[in-house]
């Protein structure tokens, strides 16, 4: 807060005016992951009186929901006596597992997921849990030009997607394999306010998180009969949400694709 004048408090009568100090050495900003209105308390120390003042500030949060969704197929394959496969998605080219949401701001920005994996576990061997999956954004390649990152106009709409697709997979040398899977997508914003009204002095925002989209897989490939691979349970959750939870994504560490 720029102070422009001080009064001395001792005597209203003879108050003085007094401009010999600093009046634009404040360097707090404010930021906020929620919406709505927040209050902001300035006090300071005249002449040994606490002097203190209130300010109310509208946050206004973007929104994100569900654009459209697929949720995916179970597939699996193998050779006899040797291996078997089993993947939920994308190998197949077909009714690959993934979904877009729509992120409505009032301003532009930059849009991304962080993909965490609440547990992975392959033949009941549990290879990963709270982990970041594989990257941070999750999607990201920048030596194939996958920057993970992506423009959000303001206004939402269809210009105003993120789509994430995924595709867990495992094999095994046996006659069986299992594949158990749990993810928590975050959906991370940061605007677009550097040097604008909202940031005169330049600066940034943090990624803020807008909301979570949860689901998990389960399943187990076995070799039924000859040339005959089944599949059973077949078991797909979600992707449910986006709810709008403002929990930050954390983790332990870095999952890779086994």
């Amino acid at each position: 807060m720029d102070w422009t004048r001080k009064v001395n408090p001792v005597n209203v009568g003879t108050a003085t005016l007094t401009t010999s100090f600093p009046t634009t050495n404040s360097g707090v900003s404010f930021y906020w992951v929620d919406g709505g209105a927040k209050t902001v308390t300035c006090s300071a120390m005249c002449a040994g009186i606490t002097c203190a003042t209130n300010a109310t500030i509208t946050v206004t949060r973007p929104t994100v929901s569900m654009y459209s969704s697929d949720t995916g197929n179970w597939y699996a394959s193998g050779s006899i006596l040797w291996i078997i496969y089993i993947y939920f998605g994308e190998k197949q080219l077909s009714d690959g597992m993934n979904y877009f949401v729509e992120i409505n701001s009032p301003v532009s920005g930059a849009g991304e997921f962080v993909q965490v994996i609440n547990s992975y576990s392959v033949n009941f061997t549990q290879l990963g849990t709270n982990e970041a999956d594989n990257v941070v954004p999750y999607g990201a390649d920048p030596a194939n030009g996958q920057p993970g990152t992506y423009f959000i106009p303001a206004g939402g709409g269809s210009d105003a997607l993120l789509e994430l697709d995924d595709a867990p997979s495992t094999k095994s040398y046996h006659n069986s394999v299992t594949l158990d899977a749990n993810y928590s997508d975050y959906i991370m914003f940061q605007p677009t306010i550097q040097n604008t009204i909202f940031a005169p002095l330049g600066g940034n925002t943090i990624y803020i998180p807008l909301g979570t989209v949860n689901w998990a897989i389960s399943g187990t490939a076995y070799w039924s009969a000859l040339y005959t691979i089944t599949i059973d349970p077949k078991i797909q959750y979600g992707p449910s949400g986006p709810d709008s939870s403002t929990a930050f994504p954390s983790w332990v560490g870095i999952f890779s694709n086994q």
